[in-house]
């Protein structure tokens, strides 16, 4: 009876310490542009920076400098030999908007999305 506790006592704790690196490893930020490349955020998970805040940012972008046509465009691309992310690569929203080539680095936020 001893080594049948012992043995799922050890299994549970081997499924918490995956997940616990799926979670930890398998966070991860992805980086987005404009269609016309005038702006550009990223997310900062370990901040509160998430998708749903990047997408809120981007239609105030698009309603300030009245571009409704612009589109988002992921320029982050998935990893995949990061086993840990996998998850995320096909359950996560952020994965799902278009891969562009980045054409311009980090954070950018033009005059007219500042009002």
């Amino acid at each position: 009876m001893r080594r049948g506790f012992a043995r799922a006592m050890l299994a549970v704790f081997f499924v918490v310490m995956v997940a616990l690196l799926v979670w930890r490893f398998g966070a991860i930020d992805v980086a987005f542009e404009s269609s016309e490349s005038n702006w550009a955020d990223q997310e900062v998970l370990f901040k509160g920076r998430d998708f749903e805040g990047i997408l809120g940012l981007f239609e105030k972008y698009k309603a300030s400098c009245g571009l409704p046509n612009a589109t988002l465009y992921r320029t982050t691309e998935p990893t995949w030999y990061n086993v840990f992310g996998w998850w995320s690569y096909w359950h996560d929203a952020k994965w799902k908007v278009p891969y562009q080539a980045p054409r311009m680095t980090g954070y950018f936020e033009p005059a007219c999305a500042r009002k």
